[in-house]
């Protein structure tokens, strides 16, 4: 089911696996911090006890992710993504070496401590441990 399509990501929800998956396009390159944060909301609006994990395709993220904006996305997003109770998190990596840093430094931040996140260098890696246990 899609629940948010932009010109930036799609989010989609698989009901069956409670997994909610977002995909990150390429225009991330020319995305500018307010329509990353308001895409983000967007997103956090859609969490809610129908998912239990996420996972984040990355690979095509050109977005650079600030460590202000980590911290703005720790406060913003992790904590509500906790709160309604998503526990794991699957990352399928940028090969872009500084977005990749950028993106794991924002989920080592205080409230992300509180799920478990693994990175991977493809989807179907993710997607398997992701929906294991």
């Amino acid at each position: 089911m899609i629940l948010l399509q932009t010109p930036f990501v799609d989010v989609h929800l698989e009901v069956e696996n409670k997994l909610f998956k977002l995909i990150w396009k390429k225009a991330t390159a020319n995305m500018s911090l307010d329509q990353f944060q308001n895409v983000m909301t967007r997103y956090a609006k859609e969490l809610d006890q129908r998912g239990t994990c996420v996972l984040h395709e990355m690979s095509q993220m050109e977005f650079i992710i600030t460590p202000e904006l980590q911290d703005w996305i720790d406060k913003n997003i992790n904590k509500k993504a906790i709160s309604v109770g998503i526990f794991k998190a699957a990352i399928v990596v940028s090969t872009e070496i500084f977005t990749s840093i950028s993106v794991q430094q924002s989920l080592s931040k205080e409230n992300a401590k509180n799920a478990n996140i693994a990175y991977f260098d493809n989807v179907t890696k993710a997607k398997e441990w992701i929906l294991s246990q």
